[in-house]
């Protein structure tokens, strides 16, 4: 059995997702585990999966659904711990749009045509009655990419994750709905790595996951709030008063979990087509 000193972390997205990622690193939760971590930013999902599958990085920082895709077609993942809680992704558009329906013929920034918040969004169009004909979907990247493209005018609508689409609100842009308010079950971020890669270092999976948990306590923990804050006011370009605000609600929920109701409405998702599905608690590090 391997064990790894480094472990290579990729994630897409900055924001308050990463927040548990830093506290582990900056308040030594990982240093204490036995092992250090370089962190990657993969720029897109596609390229953070390649990146996996290549032995390029051992832990991505992803949604559920590339896990789930990933696994379906051959390539077995399992998901070690959440991330965060579901992220409140704001669908922001140009203050000329007030519905859904008003997109049609637009161009819309995301991560990746075909995964990410980008299927929920399709299915959210799809309700207003708009096909995959009716709209372009504009593969970006990150949320500093998107928000540009907003503001150069390149895009009439962007997906953002908080606390970056406020920015585009203050320049007078429109919040039209988010994730959470249109798919409130639908769960939130994952850490995951390659089956061969947990395998090969059980023992570093393990003891990452419990830095993980330890990371998570010490934030919603109120008497770290001060220091928490500091730490997204350093690393995630947030506002001090942008990060009390996120704490404070993140404080009332607790530690955010996986569950196998959350798992399988992903699977059902991704894969409502396909006779071929993984099994939920095949997708989950224990």
């Amino acid at each position: 059995m391997s064990l790894k000193t480094t472990i290579r972390i990729a994630y897409i997205s900055g924001g308050f997702p990463l927040w548990a990622l830093y506290v582990a690193n900056e308040k030594g939760f990982f240093k204490n585990a036995g092992f250090t971590c370089e962190f990657t930013q993969s720029a897109t999902s596609n390229a953070q999966m390649i990146g996996l599958q290549q032995g390029q990085y051992d832990i991505g920082l992803q949604l559920p659904d590339h896990i789930v895709r990933a696994t379906a077609n051959g390539h077995p993942m399992r998901i070690i711990a959440a991330q965060s809680h579901p992220p409140d992704v704001g669908l922001i558009v140009d203050h000329g749009i007030q519905n859904l329906a008003q997109l049609r013929n637009q161009r819309i920034a995301v991560d990746g045509a075909n995964t990410g918040y980008s299927i929920l969004l399709k299915k959210l169009l799809l309700s207003a009655g708009l096909t995959l004909e009716d709209y372009e979907l504009i593969e970006v990247g990150g949320t500093k990419e998107r928000l540009d493209y907003m503001k150069s005018g390149q895009v009439t609508a962007c997906l953002l994750n908080p606390p970056f689409d406020q920015e585009l609100i203050q320049l007078g842009y429109i919040k039209l709905t988010s994730t959470v308010q249109a798919f409130p079950e639908y769960p939130g971020p994952v850490v995951a790595a390659m089956d061969s890669w947990i395998n090969q270092n059980r023992s570093t999976a393990l003891d990452f996951q419990k830095a993980w948990q330890e990371s998570w306590e010490w934030l919603i923990d109120p008497l770290n709030t001060l220091p928490a804050i500091e730490i997204a006011i350093q690393h995630l370009n947030a506002t001090e008063m942008s990060a009390q605000n996120t704490l404070k609600n993140i404080q009332k929920k607790g530690a955010p979990g996986i569950s196998l109701k959350g798992i399988t409405q992903v699977i059902d998702m991704v894969l409502a087509s396909q006779d071929q599905r993984p099994k939920p608690e095949e997708l989950l590090f224990r």
